[in-house]
């Protein structure tokens, strides 16, 4: 996949995501995480996926490598106590 093409799936994880709607934006955003494993942003959206449709485990451990990536992010550090909260 191309730069471009990377871009725009992206961006459509992006959206769809703020529709609620995680498993397709986990389906969009999967050639992206292939192709950039070590991108914060990447690893936060693929966070917020999994936390909003219950995938806790994966969630925590995408929150997890973006604070490893960047330890200032505020929101994934949130994100991560909201995920290991749900867990139990």
């Amino acid at each position: 996949m191309t730069g471009p093409d990377l871009f725009a799936s992206f961006r459509r994880a992006e959206m769809l995501v703020a529709r609620s709607r995680p498993l397709d934006a986990l389906q969009a955003l999967a050639p992206v995480l292939d192709s950039q494993p070590d991108d914060a942003s990447v690893q936060l959206l693929a966070g917020r996926a999994y936390l909003n449709s219950a995938q806790l485990t994966r969630a925590e451990q995408a929150f997890v490598r973006v604070l490893d990536l960047d330890p200032t992010d505020h929101y994934a550090r949130f994100a991560l106590g909201k995920a290991l909260h749900r867990q139990g």
